[in-house]
């Protein structure tokens, strides 16, 4: 899972500067799982959403539970440079796959 979330700052131009995957969570009544991440990136706001974007397009059902950014301000431009800490979840199946 992790793997496929590192292809994300790549594409979008941002830093990882963080990237704390927690304990993975049993689906209640439901046939997945969840990996709780933290991440925190930096860059310009153009690149944050560029990253938001690429965790949407992720191969596996990523949730963003929230976002906190931080610098900026009120005579800032988009290129300012920003840091964005992510509350992710990516969900994985726990359905065995059928023998061939």
């Amino acid at each position: 899972s992790l793997r496929w979330l590192a292809t994300a700052p790549q594409r979008s131009g941002v830093t990882v500067t963080a990237l704390a995957p927690g304990t993975p969570v049993a689906g209640s009544g439901s046939p997945f799982d969840s990996i709780p991440i933290t991440a925190s990136v930096t860059g310009s706001y153009d690149n944050l959403l560029g990253f938001i974007r690429a965790v949407y397009q992720l191969p596996r059902l990523t949730d963003i539970d929230s976002v906190q950014v931080t610098g900026g301000g009120p005579k800032s431009n988009r290129a300012a440079t920003l840091t964005a800490t992510l509350q992710l979840e990516i969900f994985t199946s726990t359905k065995t796959a059928a023998a061939p």
